[in-house]
């Protein structure tokens, strides 16, 4: 099984290197990193990858991966990345969506009337674009599965291994990776914060107001 994982300026390490990880360790699957063209991409920390595969409408994938990050906005900004990712995921027999990767697939009218998740301060922008959105960690709806943010993606990447290996193997995998949260707070905790929690929103309006304009004149212009 060939599994591909697309790159971009601005993705949040994690979303990539977590399910990247997970996915490797099963003995029959190929990972590779991919692009829609050629160069060094910056995912911040200091950390730049370069692309194994500069992707074509040709090029196939049993499963294709799309990672979410902040450089989601500036990638959907481009009509020739949308239309290149489409056609992969077309050609692809599963499509999985990280965090904000799933926004891409929006844009890429792939969430219509399908049941989808992402990160939790985004669920309105899936929703704009034609999800039924689903607060949960991981949604799967026929061949796609998404799921909700950063640390989630790791939940996704175990669910599809079960999914599609049985559950020896992702048992195996998630006791050789230690894999049993124990957070330092609750989510419980957390959202029980009510002043923490107005300050997470205000973080993050500045970025959900650019995201929210940017699928409004997408719309207009469709």
């Amino acid at each position: 099984m060939k599994l591909g994982f697309l790159l971009y300026n601005g993705i949040t390490a994690l979303d990539l290197f977590g399910p990247l990880d997970i996915f490797g360790r099963v003995d029959t699957w190929e990972v590779e990193l991919c692009a829609c063209s050629k160069g060094k991409y910056d995912i911040g920390n200091s950390i730049s990858l370069e692309p194994k595969t500069i992707l074509n409408p040709s090029i196939k994938y049993d499963a294709f991966i799309i990672p979410g990050g902040v450089g989601q906005i500036e990638f959907c900004e481009h009509r020739t990345n949308l239309n290149l990712i489409k056609t992969i995921c077309s050609n692809a027999e599963y499509i999985l969506g990280v965090c904000t990767g799933s926004i891409i697939l929006g844009f890429c009218g792939l969430l219509e009337g399908k049941k989808a998740t992402t990160n939790k301060y985004c669920l309105s922008s899936i929703e704009q674009l034609g999800a039924i959105s689903v607060d949960r960690r991981v949604v799967e709806d026929h061949n796609l599965f998404t799921c909700g943010g950063v640390t989630a993606g790791l939940d996704l990447a175990l669910y599809f291994v079960k999914r599609i290996q049985g559950d020896r193997v992702a048992k195996k995998i998630q006791l050789s990776i230690e894999y049993s949260p124990e957070p330092l707070y609750s989510k419980l905790q957390l959202e029980d914060d009510k002043k923490l929690v107005l300050e997470m929103d205000l973080d993050k309006r500045n970025i959900s107001d650019k995201r929210s304009e940017q699928i409004n004149r997408f719309l207009k212009n469709i």
